[in-house]
């Protein structure tokens, strides 16, 4: 995968140094240290987790427990398709396992791994917000709700430098099992669950099958 990566620019580290030293005097200030780093350059290089754990009076190590815990974290450059799994308690209880078994089966790919061509990186989440319509999945930036170890190949069409369409079966037909599908805008999308149409009931959908 090639393109401009963030860490080429002289004087990175002293961004890094920064960003530690604003936390300075912040309770577990790991996490958020992390999460500015990731913000600024796009992910977390080895050499970002050296400096954080210079400045925070931890080892390498340590930090590198908590960059690799929370899967929203990246250690390595951002793909072009992201596909997010919902690991909450609910999801767990409709099958998420079943689910991220055949990605990483169709993709080649574990969970935190980019595929081979450096277009997609499969990761998980701790919610996705739409826990009625478990198990749930985000394609880029569509949450698909219900989700079945049938429907991932489908969901995987066409991915590339757009992103793929969550109702295709990758069959040239409709798709037989109908499911939520919600556009993600942050916190808003946590309330998307109630009240929402199937794709295909009434006219009022936006692009893609989103109601909007």
């Amino acid at each position: 995968m090639t393109g401009h990566d963030a860490y080429d620019e002289p004087g990175w580290e002293d961004a890094v140094r920064e960003i530690v030293q604003a936390h300075q005097n912040v309770e577990g200030a790991v996490l958020p240290v992390l999460e500015e780093v990731q913000a600024r350059f796009g992910y977390v290089s080895e050499g970002a987790l050296e400096l954080v754990a210079d400045g925070l009076r931890l080892t390498p190590p340590q930090v590198y427990a908590v960059a690799t815990y929370y899967h929203e974290l990246r250690l390595g450059p951002q793909a072009a398709n992201r596909v997010t799994l919902c690991r909450g308690s609910a999801c767990r209880a409709a099958g998420y396992g079943a689910i991220r078994r055949r990605f990483e089966e169709v993709l080649g790919a574990e969970v935190g791994q980019a595929t081979a061509d450096g277009q997609l990186v499969l990761e998980t989440s701790g919610c996705l917000g739409i826990c009625p319509h478990a198990p749930a999945v985000k394609v880029n930036h569509e949450l698909v709700g219900r989700v079945t170890p049938e429907e991932v190949a489908g969901l995987l069409e066409g991915y590339g430098p757009n992103p793929p369409t969550p109702f295709s079966t990758g069959e040239g037909g409709a798709d037989p099992h109908p499911r939520p599908l919600f556009p993600c805008r942050g916190p808003a999308a946590r309330f998307a669950g109630e009240g929402c149409r199937r794709r295909g009931e009434g006219s009022d959908e936006g692009p893609s099958g989103a109601r909007r």
